[in-house]
């Protein structure tokens, strides 16, 4: 039986364990490894990074470590598709093995103009409404002072990185094929934007909707499994 590890990036505010679940409904091929960013989870202690490229360095050293020659994918959601595309770029710009696939989750492609402006910057108040209109943690969360200290300076901090990012106007191209999957009423995605993803790879591009928000993958992970195994198994 063939091996594959499959990497998890998550979203702004997440952790490694928001993908642990997942194993249930994975294959026992796909050896799944979610990556922890620093300032959170297991490596709550460490510092929060400053810039994408920060961002993209650390995963780039844990992930790096783990190319053997077993064949591995990646999964990013939102936040999580720039670190797995800018990853993969530093990946092929130091001639390693490529990922097999990469599945791009609940964001526009890397080239769109970012929606996001300043928004880290915005009072507690505001910047809680702002991720909760989103389908981010509940409001009833931020009422616990203990989850609002420690969770909002993670957030902020990834919102931070996310609007500073800027798209790199060259001829790269992934050589691997992708998946793209996306909430049909998120309201942080168009229809066009999402399909110029097909454009950052020479390999195939395959699109699916799912009814619900920018946090599908939280209702349809069943679903979205399913297209994992089918694809990489």
């Amino acid at each position: 039986m063939k091996r594959m590890k499959l990497f998890f990036l998550p979203y702004a505010g997440g952790s490694a364990s928001v993908f642990l679940s997942w194993k249930r409904s994975l294959d026992q091929a796909i050896d799944i490894r979610p990556v922890e960013l620093a300032g959170r989870g297991k490596r709550i202690c460490e510092p929060l990074y400053e810039s994408m490229e920060e961002a993209v360095s650390d995963v780039f050293s844990i992930i790096s470590k783990e190319i053997d020659e077993e064949e591995y994918a990646i999964y990013g959601h939102s936040m999580g598709t720039i670190l797995a595309y800018e990853v993969t770029r530093k990946i092929k710009a130091t001639k390693m093995k490529e990922p097999e696939h990469i599945f791009f989750s609940g964001r526009n492609s890397p080239d769109t103009e970012n929606i996001f402006k300043d928004m880290h910057t915005l009072n507690d108040n505001d910047f809680i409404k702002l991720i909760s209109n989103y389908g981010g943690p509940n409001m009833e969360l931020f009422e616990n002072e203990e989850f609002k200290t420690m969770f909002l300076p993670i957030l902020r901090g990834d919102f931070n990185i996310v609007e500073m990012y800027k798209f790199q106007k060259d001829h790269f191209k992934l050589g691997c094929n992708i998946t793209i999957l996306n909430g049909r009423e998120d309201e942080l995605i168009s229809f066009e934007h999402m399909k110029k993803w097909e454009r950052v790879t020479n390999g195939s591009c395959r699109f699916y909707e799912f009814d619900d928000g920018h946090f599908f993958i939280n209702k349809y992970r069943i679903e979205i499994c399913k297209i994992i195994n089918d694809t990489l198994v």
